[in-house]
């Protein structure tokens, strides 16, 4: 686990920001005082770090989570979506989806992550594989991960989506119980922090 983000919060029993301390700006960044400034949080990387290393776990552990849809949902793709997405069945299925071949490029959505929401499934697969399609030049990164990849990009929160305190609180939580808080899976910031100096140096005279 990623050591040394303890350090930046007041002294608790648990390490965690008090409520009541964070603050939601344009619906994309979450404001939190530490101690040596402010903290600032992009709220969909933050979120995208989170389902990564949970579904990484999932396929680790071969304990996937899945919800079973109401009402399974068939999707006619394109003839090289189709093999794309052939291609990623075994390790969504390690990530909690329940995806079968139908054959004649198609697909049957029966299940998803419990992760991720049930609502424009075939919008959420789309863009899945499309996201997986712009990894697949990353010869270093296996199958498994960039199906992760993928899937936790799909899944994560918007940008414009209105957090309550106590989730922001959660995902700044749950942000820090990830092995790399800094960046999202991708190499892109998640997290910055504005040391008092530098606040103090905008309002000298």
């Amino acid at each position: 686990r990623f050591t040394g983000w303890e350090q930046l919060f007041e002294p608790s029993s648990e390490a965690r920001i008090p409520v009541n301390k964070n603050l939601q700006i344009k619906n994309k960044y979450i404001l939190s005082p530490v101690k040596s400034g402010l903290m600032m949080v992009d709220q969909r990387r933050a979120h995208e770090r989170i389902l990564f290393e949970r579904m990484l776990n999932a396929q680790e552990k071969k304990q996937p989570l899945s919800q079973q849809t109401l009402f399974p949902e068939t999707i006619r793709l394109s003839v090289a979506d189709y093999q794309v997405c052939l291609e990623m069945l075994e390790d969504l299925e390690q990530l909690g989806f329940d995806i079968r071949d139908f054959g004649n490029n198609s697909i049957v959505v029966h299940g998803l992550p419990a992760e991720m929401e049930a609502a424009s499934t075939v919008n959420k697969i789309e863009m899945m594989i499309e996201q997986y399609k712009t990894l697949q030049g990353e010869i270093s990164t296996g199958i498994p991960e960039r199906v992760a990849r993928a899937a936790a990009r799909t899944s994560a929160i918007d940008y414009g989506k209105q957090l309550s305190e106590i989730e922001m609180q959660e995902l700044v939580d749950q942000l820090f119980a990830c092995n790399n808080p800094n960046y999202s899976p991708s190499g892109k910031l998640i997290v910055k922090i504005v040391e008092l100096e530098e606040l103090d140096n905008y309002f000298k005279e």
